[in-house]
């Protein structure tokens, strides 16, 4: 209870519309095993833009459709790390979902991306993003400084997003850590 008090909360569920929450009101994600689900629907013949998007490029993350793939990006200035599903994405309803393991935290980690329950990419970070810019959180669009330069302004999502779950592995840190 007390990490709820503080913001870090384990579970969060969105139904759109919402366009942005402050960045002190967002769901805290960075240096904590998380995974983000989101059902959503790709119409025929397009279906590219950003699912979700939290900070900037100067340190944030973004799940976002680009040329059909999944790709799950994140970026601290001057470095990005971007994981990519190789093959396009289905079009109609599908689920994607990130998948962050924390093996040390809160820097050392891996992320894998799912497509309707199946593992589509993997990768073990060179550094994990451990916390995000004053950029808030938005969902359908990147309504901040653009995290990734594969797109330019906010890349709207082309599609519908449904729901979005975000589940946080809230266990207390070690002395260690």
């Amino acid at each position: 209870q007390d990490r709820q008090r503080r913001g870090i909360r384990p579970h969060w569920e969105f139904t759109p519309p919402l366009e942005r929450l402050v960045n002190q009101a967002a769901p805290v994600v960075c240096a904590f095993s998380h995974e983000i689900e989101i059902d959503c629907v790709r119409p025929p013949g397009h279906g590219d833009g950003v699912l979700l998007a939290h900070g900037s490029k100067y340190a944030g993350y973004v799940l976002h459709v680009h040329d059909g793939r999944l790709i799950y990006e994140q970026s601290l200035v001057p470095w990005n790390e971007r994981l990519e599903v190789a093959e396009r994405l289905p079009e109609g309803a599908i689920t994607v979902r990130y998948v962050q393991t924390m093996t040390s935290r809160p820097f050392d980690g891996t992320g894998a991306l799912f497509v309707n329950g199946r593992k589509a990419a993997e990768h073990t970070f060179a550094r994990v993003l451990f916390s995000t810019s004053y950029d808030g959180f938005s969902l359908g669009a990147d309504l901040g400084n653009q995290v990734s330069t594969l797109y330019r302004g906010p890349n709207p999502f082309q599609g519908e997003i449904v729901r979005v779950r975000i589940s946080v592995d809230t266990t207390p840190t070690s002395a260690l850590e």
